[in-house]
This record gives C-alpha cells, sequence and structure tokens, in this order.
C-alpha cells in the first residue's frame, strides 16, 4: 500500500499490520478526517453511528465519505453527516 493511506483503529494490535504495509496509522479517526479527502468506513455496523458523531464536526464537501459497513445506508449517512458532504454507501 502506498504511503498516503491512512487508517486508524482503537488498538495497536489492529494498527501494526497496515504499518508493517507502509500506512499512516493512528488512533484517531479525526486524524483521518484532517488529513485525507477520500475516508473509507470500514468498521462493524454498530460503531457506525458513534463514527458519524466523532467526525461530524470536520466533515466538509471537500470529503468523500464511503461506508463499506453492511446495512448502512446513503439515508442513514445523509443525516448524521454535514449538508453538502459527498457521501456513498
Amino acid at each position: 500500500m502506498p504511503p498516503n493511506v491512512m487508517v486508524s483503529a482503537p488498538t495497536d494490535g489492529n494498527l501494526e499490520k497496515f504499518k508493517a504495509r507502509g500506512c499512516c496509522t493512528s488512533h484517531y479517526n479525526l486524524s483521518v478526517i484532517s488529513n485525507c479527502q477520500v475516508v473509507f468506513l470500514a468498521t462493524k455496523p454498530h460503531i457506525i453511528p458513534s463514527v458519524l458523531k466523532e467526525i461530524y464536526p470536520q466533515v466538509t464537501a471537500e470529503h468523500l465519505i464511503i461506508s463499506m459497513a453492511a446495512g448502512v445506508t446513503l439515508e442513514t449517512l445523509e443525516k448524521n453527516l454535514p449538508l453538502g458532504a459527498r457521501l456513498s454507501a
């Protein structure tokens, strides 16, 4: 993976495999939002609402937010992220 890929996860164990492949890593989702324009949400569906609440203040029209979580609809993203954010589910 190229060094322009950034990954966040709550534990080091989840980040080590990405670090080993040259990715930038962080324990903070807001670090990803601050440093990336295209953001993939790849977490368990029940975690998505808390992630959306956390990133909401920093999401702009510059971002493309893509959910890979099963069952998370475009409507869910639209209701929980700022108006004008580019979204895909």
